[in-house]
């Protein structure tokens, strides 16, 4: 997993929201990639906001997997 920004730029923080949209919700592109094995939701986010290319992320609380998105797609009801 790639960490940092260009120091170049605004970092990333600065301009992130974080929103809760729910539980029992997937995202279809979750079984396409390999999760970052976090502590919790905090660890996940701190992950998204050093990844500039971060635009979301999805945090599965069971497994505590985190999933990090560049772009993102259509939410579905699970």
């Amino acid at each position: 997993l790639a960490l940092g920004c260009d120091n170049s730029v605004e970092p990333c923080s600065s301009s992130l929201t974080v929103k809760e949209i729910g539980s029992g919700l997937d995202y279809f592109a979750n079984r396409f990639h390999l999760p970052v094995k976090t502590s919790g939701i905090k660890e996940c986010q701190q992950y998204c906001m050093q990844n500039c290319s971060c635009v979301s992320f999805f945090f599965y609380q069971e497994s505590n997997s985190c999933f990090l998105f560049s772009q993102l797609g259509t939410i579905q009801s699970t």
